[in-house]
């Protein structure tokens, strides 16, 4: 299940898994794959501007994420290793390291992966 909450680095991470051709031209999004995985590329649609932005990484025209925007604040839980991160996803605002975050763009998360409890904001699963 996609949650509008889930972070949109989660979300591309997903897509390389479950196969989705991700591209732009002229400022239009195009995303491809298989059926199963409509509500992963409508959860991506939703949030077109930022995928946009993400598609030359997404696709290996780029390797590094840009985070100069990115927040710094105390130690919190990476999303995706449970290791102690100072960066903010600059997209969400949730604690994520860059690196982690260009490893599951690049080479994929299990589409099945909940963020824990302890790490969601709130207390909500996402």
């Amino acid at each position: 299940m996609v949650r509008m909450t889930t972070p949109l680095l989660v979300l591309l991470g997903r897509a390389r898994t479950a196969g989705l051709h991700i591209t732009a031209t002229d400022g239009r999004l195009r995303i491809t794959g298989p059926r199963e995985h409509g509500a992963l590329a409508r959860a991506l649609l939703r949030r077109k501007d930022e995928v946009l932005a993400l598609v030359g990484i997404y696709n290996g025209h780029r390797r590094l994420l840009d985070w100069r925007a990115a927040a710094v604040r105390g130690p919190a839980p990476c999303i995706l290793c449970g290791g102690p991160s100072l960066l903010r996803d600059p997209h969400d605002g949730t604690p994520l390291h860059r690196t982690c975050a260009e490893r599951a763009i690049h080479q994929g998360l299990p589409i099945t992966t909940r963020t824990p409890k302890s790490h969601a904001p709130a207390g909500r699963i996402r």
